[in-house]
């Protein structure tokens, strides 16, 4: 048979009193003896009573918990910035005296409803296939949110994300100045995120007028697309790409172990970049890669939905962060031309 937890009410008995002294005693309250309130404590310690949360966040207003939307969390190198991002989410709800309520994506689940049933104060959502009629049903609700790498969202909603434009202007500069100027780019467009990327190498390939082949730019519909027909076309061409930056490093890595299968030197043959610096990017790939910074994205997310939930204004809760590209051992000088 379980055992039944104590209530305040087995408190206030054990120490000899109401349960309105009881209650006051716990929580400072009311003009009440050293003797009595000494007494309550004791009997609270000894029956181990824990306060039931649900009923002080009802007696707040307010739950003390933000919920946390993420990818679903594996260790893989396609999403493992979850890691850096978790700790980064956990370190700065910590810091505010803030749970964190991790939610898992379903499908057929309306993420608004479930957002708004009482549980949470706020939210963290990474939007990666998230409706935009959810961030809007968030935002005329009320409830304070902030989104992560995207930038596009309601009034009302904050968000922190990183400067993806700098990072591919970075990979692209690096490639440039090693003799690269058949530049590729492959990434699907699932997210904010991508798209900005491979936004910023159109643009910037444009303006060094490199790469300026629709070709050389692959954004497949399927997320894990077979890489073969994309590189049968690129050999196709009168000139193959000397240079590939992925979208991620977990597309880089996809990159990586198939040029292997195929005897393709790296970056002997073909230099190749990733974005993001996941574990996964330094542990034996030593990839070369943009770097962004996770942990950051995470503690200021929630800085940031604490001050929403305290009544700041929304524009004063959002931030673009830097990136860094980091130099390993798949870039090198462009491959000379066999006589």
């Amino acid at each position: 048979m379980a055992r039944r937890l104590p209530t305040i009410r087995d408190v206030a008995a054990q120490a000899g009193v109401s349960v309105g002294t009881a209650s006051k005693a716990l929580n400072n309250q009311g003009r009440i003896s050293t003797e009595t309130r000494a007494a309550v404590v004791r009997a609270a310690e000894e029956l181990r009573f824990a306060p039931n949360a649900l009923i002080r966040s009802l007696q707040r207003g307010r739950t003390g918990t933000v919920g946390l939307l993420t990818w679903p969390v594996r260790e893989t190198g396609i999403l493992s910035v979850d890691l850096a991002l978790l700790t980064g989410v956990s370190h700065g709800l910590a810091a505010v005296q803030t749970d964190m309520l991790l939610y898992a994506r379903c499908e057929g689940r309306d993420l608004g409803t479930v957002l708004l049933d009482g549980r949470v104060d706020g939210a963290i959502l990474v939007p990666h296939e998230l409706e935009e009629t959810t961030l809007e049903s968030l935002s005329r609700a009320g409830l304070p949110t902030v989104t992560l790498y995207q930038a596009e969202v309601p009034h009302g909603v904050g968000f922190v994300r990183v400067d993806n434009a700098s990072g591919i202007r970075q990979a692209i500069a690096h490639l440039v100045a090693l003799g690269h100027r058949r530049i590729a780019f492959y990434s699907p467009l699932t997210s904010a995120d991508f798209h900005e990327r491979c936004a910023a190498y159109r643009e910037f390939c444009r303006e060094l007028g490199i790469s300026t082949d629709v070709e050389l730019c692959v954004t497949p519909d399927e997320y894990y697309a077979p890489l073969l027909p994309t590189w049968q076309k690129w050999q196709a061409l009168d000139a193959p790409p000397t240079a590939l930056i992925a979208g991620n490093d977990g597309f880089a890595i996809m990159w990586l172990e198939f040029l292997e299968q195929q005897t393709v030197r790296v970056p002997q043959d073909l230099s190749l970049i990733g974005f993001d610096d996941a574990p996964i990017a330094s542990s034996g790939a030593s990839l070369t890669t943009v770097r962004q910074p996770g942990l950051q994205v995470g503690e200021l997310a929630a800085t940031f939905v604490d001050r929403l939930i305290h009544g700041a204004p929304a524009e004063e809760c959002r931030r673009t962060l830097p990136v860094e590209l980091i130099v390993r051992e798949t870039t090198g000088p462009v491959p000379q031309k066999q006589p």
